[in-house]
C-alpha cells in the first residue's frame, strides 16, 4: 500500500487503497478512531481534540499514538493534510 505523507493511504488514484484504509480505521476501538477522524479528517489540532472530547491532550497524544501503532504506519502519517 502507497502512503502520502501527510494523510495516511494514497487514496487518490486507487480505489482498492481507499477501501483498506476505510477498513483499518474502522476496526480501531471508538475512542482511538474518534481522534483520528477528528485530527486527519476534521483537521482539529490536538487541543481542539482535547477540548471536544472533554480529555486531556495527553489522552489525545496517547489515543493517536496508539491508533498509528494499530495501523503499523510511521508517526507523521496521520497528521491532516496541509494542501
Amino acid at each position: 500500500m502507497r502512503y502520502a505523507r501527510s494523510i495516511g493511504p494514497d487514496v487518490t488514484h486507487d480505489p482498492e487503497s481507499a477501501r483498506e484504509a476505510i477498513e483499518a480505521v474502522a476496526r480501531l476501538p471508538r475512542r482511538q478512531r474518534e481522534v483520528v477522524l477528528l485530527h486527519v479528517w476534521a483537521d482539529l489540532s490536538y487541543e481542539q481534540i482535547a477540548r471536544a472530547l472533554d480529555i486531556p491532550i495527553g489522552t489525545v497524544r496517547s489515543r493517536l499514538n496508539r491508533a498509528r501503532g494499530a495501523l503499523g504506519q510511521d508517526p507523521t502519517l496521520l497528521e491532516p493534510s496541509r494542501a
